[in-house]
């Protein structure tokens, strides 16, 4: 059987990650599944004010992944983003102390930095471990751990939701938190990995002068979109604009989950270096604009027929996403140079936040505002965005100086 490769890489050292990363997964999806609810049900909280903390975390997430990933070129990346993610999960079982919405903020902002900041030297850990194009093969071992993972902590934090008791939902969050810190804390039994030689002595901020990887960056803040478009603006389009039930967003989302935990090892061999990354970001480009098509033509259609074109719309969503995933993981380690995969990675991970962050205010004034051609705005979007990505990989580079 082939599926259990999916989750069991050959490398001992991936094989190690793969549990940390499982881990933190499940944390994850226990979190998304119980947060919101049980926030806006806090003391001096509602939804607009969850809202609001919310996007000051991620603003100054984003502003930590750059610096942080210079720092575990300086004091390696194996303890840098342990230790992050061993706050995370310690900040996180803070959250059920948090009365008002000041000392929500300041939760939220330290778990968001934690989180941001760990991820941007995984990166640098995933070069460590491994080489070439294993890199973007290990990547997609773990892309397919992590969905497994959420999956099975949002069943989780579902089944907690249904028990209604607010303890309960406390708890959950406290076994999230434990979970990211359990999650960080394997990571040390992971060989150490040393700093990045000489470019460790360059600017933190050495990335912004690399044209052709900040051109790329770039690109991918508009070829991220599509992750949004799945979590964010089909439910609101399932809900608001088509004879489709709501329930049929949640079979959509295991179609997504499924093919994401069983294909993503083997479209990533497409990317297996730069000039397949390229053509696999063209295509992502493509099936994208394809699936908004479909999407934004499930608007005016009958049920039948609205169903059927928004389960064949995920469908090719699903094969879209993975050759985005695939290409955006094999540019940001082939572009970069060896010995600054941190503060790289932390630059690239700052440009899927910015591109995650974007997406609900875009989708719900694009898409709900302006329905079908909203879609196909976004679609054109990411085409234009995969196709520019073959002329910004030929691009004059400016290497880091020293």
């Amino acid at each position: 059987m082939r599926f259990p490769t999916q989750v069991l890489p050959r490398s001992p050292s991936v094989r190690v990650l793969a549990a940390a990363t499982l881990i933190r997964s499940v944390g994850h999806g226990l979190f998304f599944t119980l947060s919101v609810l049980y926030f806006a049900h806090t003391d001096g909280m509602s939804v607009r004010l969850v809202g609001i903390g919310m996007t000051v975390a991620a603003v100054a997430a984003m502003a930590a992944s750059v610096p942080a990933g210079h720092l575990a070129d300086v004091f390696g990346p194996r303890e840098v983003s342990s230790a992050f993610f061993f706050v995370q999960g310690v900040v996180t079982c803070a959250f059920v102390s948090v009365h008002g919405f000041g000392s929500f903020v300041v939760v939220a902002v330290l778990a968001g930095v934690a989180e941001s900041a760990g991820g941007a030297a995984f990166g640098a850990v995933v070069a460590g471990i491994t080489e070439g194009a294993e890199r973007v093969r290990a990547r997609a071992y773990l892309r397919s751990v992590t969905n497994a993972g959420i999956a099975a902590g949002a069943l989780g934090g579902g089944a907690v939701l249904a028990g209604g008791a607010r303890s309960a939902q406390a708890w959950g969050l406290v076994a999230s938190g434990i979970l990211f810190a359990a999650g960080g804390l394997l990571q040390m039994r992971l060989p150490a990995l040393t700093g990045g030689g000489g470019h460790v002595r360059s600017s933190p901020w050495a990335v912004f002068a690399d044209r052709r990887y900040a051109l790329i960056g770039l690109l991918n803040v508009a070829l991220v979109l599509n992750v949004g478009l799945l979590t964010v603006a089909l439910p609101l389009w399932i809900s608001e604009r088509t004879a489709a039930p709501p329930s049929l967003y949640a079979v959509l989302l295991l179609i997504n989950t499924l093919g994401v935990v069983l294909f993503q090892v083997r479209v990533s061999k497409r990317a297996s270096d730069v000039r397949g990354a390229a053509r696999t970001s063209r295509l992502a480009g493509i099936a994208l604009l394809t699936c908004c098509a479909l999407f934004a033509w499930s608007g005016d259609a009958p049920l039948g027929l609205a169903v059927v074109l928004l389960v064949a719309g995920t469908a090719v969503h699903v094969l879209g996403e993975l050759l985005y995933s695939a290409g955006a993981w094999a540019l940001s380690y082939e572009l970069a140079p060896e010995g600054a995969h941190g503060q790289y990675q932390g630059f690239f991970g700052m440009t899927s936040q910015l591109g995650s962050a974007l997406t609900p205010v875009a989708a719900t004034s694009l898409i709900i505002g302006f329905g079908g051609t909203g879609w196909l705005v976004f679609g054109l979007l990411m085409l234009l965005a995969g196709a520019a990505v073959p002329l910004a990989v030929r691009a004059e580079r400016r290497p880091v100086t020293t």
